[in-house]
């Protein structure tokens, strides 16, 4: 029993000893199950928020990034959106090659990323995307699996858009290959020097420039050294060092290097500035060197070509010049040769830097067409031809030509190179054979020149006005057949011999016109020489005489009329009884008076004047009568010839000047054309006696006060005038002053002798010679004559 209930007992106590242990393990169970339901709970929220800041981050991140499963897209945040420029809804599901701007870019990050993350567990690559837009972008793409055990669960990448970085470093190669290009052309290096490492650098073109090797020397001072000529080391270095101990911002040294290999020795201009801290000191040195070698061999040679030219062009005339326009517009000549003195009156010298010398003796009238000329080369650089005029004192007046042509330097000057000579002669000539040419365009004769063979070569518009043919049908056709026109009495063939031997043929000519109608012409045949005395052409001078043949005939019919009537006899001797008892009168009664013995010899004197101003008297009324019979017997005759009309003026001024100052009378001239355009075709004589006339019958009736007289040019015409201060004309009695034997004053009494004969010559002689007279007076103040003649060129 007892044993029994000791095992019952025993039994009991191990059951609740284990139902303690159930509890215990029950109870830490519970707790472990809280516990790992807390953990679970605790660990599902901080994953939630981990979530949360990785998607924040994956939103906001400034670079794209996205993840594809076997290249393709599964997600992409915004940044990548903006990168490529697809919504989200284009990437996602699509491959990754529409991202790519080729295959063969595609096919590249395939392999190149996927063999650095077997490698390296991580990748990354530069590529080129495609944007929607159709721009290509550089890309860097950074890559990582997401489980690197297994790939095809996808691999993450981001994508940095470096365009703009490429285009810089690109561009920052670009320029770097640009200057060192530019310094390699230029041969100009750069250098810098830091004094506190002492570290000097050079850039490429230093070493070719020294003729080193960048890798067989160091970059150091030593070297630099060693590199100058022996003769300017000293000198290069205390330039160097004195810039330092003085504390100067520059330097500027042109010095000599020799080449270490061979040995040349050439020139090069350094200039270096200074690097200094915020105490002023100076902490460093850059620099450059010009290899300026051609320069002075190039100064050299223009040195030498300068002697060469000045010893070419010394004996030269004409001017040889360099002109230059600096880019401030102002004028130089830095060579010119010795013919300058020449063109414009001054010395090489002068006008290096300065064109003032030149500038002054430009002829006023022409100075402005030069200086416009000169500038509108300049502007298109185009040659410059100019003709002007130079007014060198002392000298006269010279014509010169210029031409040049012009080339732009690099400082924005234009520099012309050519030639100035004097063409003084030339425009001359040009002058006179402009004047010829005119002459004989504008000849009322006809002018035919042939060649040896007679075929017409020119005829002026007056042949076809004499012979009916134009121009177009003159020209190139023989001149023979148009001068017979089957008139037998032409003696062509006389002609032709006459002039073929040197010889001229004068004679009148019976011909007929291109429309039948016969004329006569008077004509002169001539042969024209060179100056080996050779026939190069043959001159015909012709004129149409038929109405001067009838004229010829009508004269000697009104001469014979003139002649059975003795009306101009009757008229005659009426009005010159007067005239020719008076100065006879005085010859013999003043004759008479010198019989007397007791005459002083002033007396006599007196006499003797009296009798020669009565003899003067009596031939000028001779020669007025003589002139006026020729012209009413129609036998005046004219010669037109070429007179300068500025010369008829002044001698007659000569000539009636002692006479009017003997009166106190003021006596002046205008002439109004120059010396060259006064020059026309007239009756010299003619017009010569119309204005004496018409002065010496102002200064008859002038007593006091002045005679002026001169021309004017009017349109085609000369219009001459004489103005006196005069006693004038009553109007009742001007429209007859130039009857013949008529005077203003006809009475008994009247203050001035005369034969009245002097107006009526001079009107037929301005109407002889085409023009026309007439007269404005006023009694007691004065009269003004005035006629016109044509200016006939």
């Amino acid at each position: 029993m007892n044993s029994s209930q000791n095992s019952t007992s025993k039994l009991i106590d191990e059951i609740n000893e284990h139902i303690k242990r159930y509890e215990s393990l029950k109870s830490s169970f519970d707790s472990l199950v809280a516990e790992q339901r807390r953990s679970q709970t605790e660990f599902l929220a901080s994953r939630d928020s981990a979530e949360k800041r990785l998607s924040s981050i994956f939103r906001v991140a400034p670079t794209g990034i996205g993840v594809v499963v076997n290249r393709i897209l599964t997600e992409v945040n915004p940044k990548l959106i903006e990168i490529t420029g697809y919504s989200k809804e284009e990437l996602i599901d699509k491959n990754s090659r529409m991202l790519y701007a080729s295959d063969e870019e595609y096919d590249f990050v395939g392999k190149k990323k996927y063999k650095q993350i077997k490698e390296t567990g991580s990748g990354s690559v530069e590529t080129k995307w495609l944007r929607k837009d159709g721009e290509i972008i550089d890309v860097l793409l950074a890559s990582t699996p997401i489980d690197a055990s297994d790939l095809s669960k996808g691999v993450t990448f981001t994508a940095l858009d470096i365009t703009k970085r490429k285009r810089g470093e690109a561009k920052l190669k670009r320029s770097e290959y640009l200057l060192n290009k530019a310094q390699e052309i230029a041969h100009v290096g750069s250098w810098s020097l830091d004094l506190k490492t002492n570290k000097l650098t050079w850039s490429d073109e230093i070493f070719r420039i020294f003729g080193l090797d960048r890798n067989e020397c160091e970059q150091t001072y030593k070297t630099f050294i060693e590199a100058v000529h022996p003769d300017d080391r000293e000198t290069v270095d205390s330039a160097y060092r004195t810039s330092i101990e003085k504390g100067q911002d520059t330097y500027e040294i042109e010095h000599r290097v020799v080449l270490k290999n061979s040995g040349e020795v050439r020139y090069v201009i350094e200039r270096c500035e200074h690097m200094k801290d915020s105490d002023g000191n100076i902490t460093g040195s850059i620099g450059m060197v010009q290899d300026i070698t051609d320069n002075k061999l190039a100064e050299a040679r223009i040195r030498e070509k300068d002697i060469l030219f000045r010893k070419l062009s010394a004996n030269v005339s004409d001017l040889i010049f360099q002109f230059t326009r600096k880019p401030d517009g102002t004028y130089c000549v830095p060579i010119a040769s010795e013919g300058i003195k020449n063109i414009f009156g001054c010395t090489p010298e002068d006008v290096e830097d300065n064109f003032e010398p030149i500038a002054k003796v430009i002829h006023p009238d022409d100075a402005e067409r030069v200086i416009e000329k000169i500038e509108y080369s300049a502007e298109n650089l185009t040659y410059f031809t100019c003709e002007f005029r130079v007014c060198i004192p002392g000298k006269p007046v010279q014509w010169i030509f210029s031409r040049s042509s012009p080339e732009k330097l690099p400082d924005g000057s234009i520099t012309w190179y050519g030639f100035n000579a004097d063409i003084t002669d030339r425009k001359h000539a040009e002058e006179q054979l402009r004047k010829l040419s005119r002459a004989v365009e504008q000849s009322i004769n006809a002018v035919i020149i042939t060649n040896t063979k007679g075929v017409i070569e020119y005829a002026n518009p007056a042949v076809t006005e004499l012979t009916g043919f134009t121009n177009e049908e003159l020209l190139g056709i023989n001149l023979w057949p148009i001068c017979c026109r089957n008139e037998p009495n032409n003696n062509c063939d006389e002609i032709w011999d006459t002039i073929n031997k040197g010889n001229a043929w004068k004679g009148e000519i019976s011909n007929i016109r291109k429309n039948g109608e016969h004329y006569w012409e008077s004509a002169i045949y001539s042969p024209i020489f060179n100056e080996q005395g050779e026939i190069l052409n043959f001159l015909a001078i012709k004129k149409d005489v038929t109405r001067d043949k009838q004229l010829a005939e009508e004269l000697v019919q009104a001469k014979e009329k003139a002649e059975e009537s003795d009306r101009l006899k009757s008229a005659f001797l009426a009005n010159i009884s007067h005239e020719i008892r008076t100065p006879m009168n005085g010859i013999m009664g003043f004759a008479e008076l010198l019989r007397e013995p007791d005459l002083s010899s002033e007396q006599i004197q007196e006499y003797i004047q009296i009798i020669e101003k009565s003899g003067q008297r009596m031939l000028n009324l001779i020669n007025d009568i003589t002139d006026i019979a020729r012209i009413e017997a129609g036998q005046m005759k004219y010669v037109i010839r070429e007179s300068n009309i500025n010369e008829i003026v002044k001698e007659i001024y000569k000539f009636f000047l002692p006479e009017a100052e003997r009166k106190g009378l003021d006596i002046s001239f205008i002439t109004t054309l120059s010396t060259e355009e006064a020059v026309f075709k007239t009756d010299r004589d003619k017009l010569y006696a119309t204005l004496s006339n018409l002065i010496k019958n102002s200064l008859k009736f002038t007593f006091k006060g002045s005679i002026d007289f001169g021309y004017h040019k009017k349109g085609e015409l000369l219009e001459f005038f004489v103005k006196d201060t005069g006693i004038g004309i009553a109007s009742e009695k001007q429209a007859s002053v130039f009857e013949r034997f008529i005077q203003a004053d006809m009475s008994n009494s009247r203050i001035s002798e005369g034969t009245g004969l002097g107006l009526s010559i001079s009107k037929a002689y301005v109407e002889m010679l085409g023009g026309k007279i007439w007269m404005e007076s006023e009694e007691g103040k004065g009269s003004t004559f005035y006629f016109t003649i044509p200016f006939n060129k």
